[in-house]
């Protein structure tokens, strides 16, 4: 009986129908890029003044975000996780990192026809979560992650590479109020819409 079962989900999930269905109204999308990272005082002033810092590394993804059609087909929304890194190395074996992440829902309106072609705007919003990680002189630092609110806003291109697939050019602003502290970041990263 299960095996029965099996294969005809397998036909099912086969027939084009069905796949034409689920790329039409659902799709996932990932992105990696770069921030450039400015924290409230005394924070800000606190990485500045550090002289011992070599080399400032800052990232930024959307680490999967799940969208479904809303009423019309240029408009989609879904629940999203995003992050950016800040790492910073300092002499010898000393780092310092801080990851910033939102756990929350995303809406992409384009200006096509469909998701993801031609220009489009993309907001997130949702828990941010701060934490720090670190080893100064063969000390390990771990400092528990801390909790707020934050909002992501953006702007891009997006261009169709195959059929059901567009690459996206994204440039946003993401904001994080956490605790006492304000975390902002210019973030330009490319993406992949499916």
């Amino acid at each position: 009986m299960t095996t029965i079962f099996k294969s005809m989900l397998l036909l099912f999930l086969l027939n084009n129908n069905t796949l034409y269905a689920l790329e039409e109204n659902w799709y996932a999308f990932i992105s990696f890029g770069f921030a450039n990272h400015k924290y409230s005082e005394p924070l800000e002033s606190q990485i500045k003044g550090r002289s011992s810092i070599i080399r400032r590394s800052q990232f930024a993804m959307d680490r999967i975000a799940f969208y479904s059609n809303l009423h019309n087909y240029n408009t989609i929304a879904g629940p999203i996780i995003t992050q950016t890194i800040d790492s910073f190395s300092e002499s010898g074996t000393s780092y310092f990192d801080m990851y910033h992440f939102l756990y929350g829902g995303s809406i992409v309106k384009s200006s096509g026809s469909e998701p993801g072609n031609s220009f489009f705007v993309k907001l997130d919003t949702g828990v941010a979560h701060s934490f720090r990680d670190g080893a100064l002189k063969q000390t390990v630092l771990k400092r528990l992650g801390k909790w707020g609110f934050g909002i992501n806003a953006s702007f891009g291109y997006g261009l169709p590479i195959t059929d059901g697939s567009k690459l996206l050019f994204c440039l946003g602003l993401a904001y994080k109020s956490i605790e006492f502290n304000e975390y902002f970041a210019l973030i330009y990263h490319l993406g992949v819409l499916w």
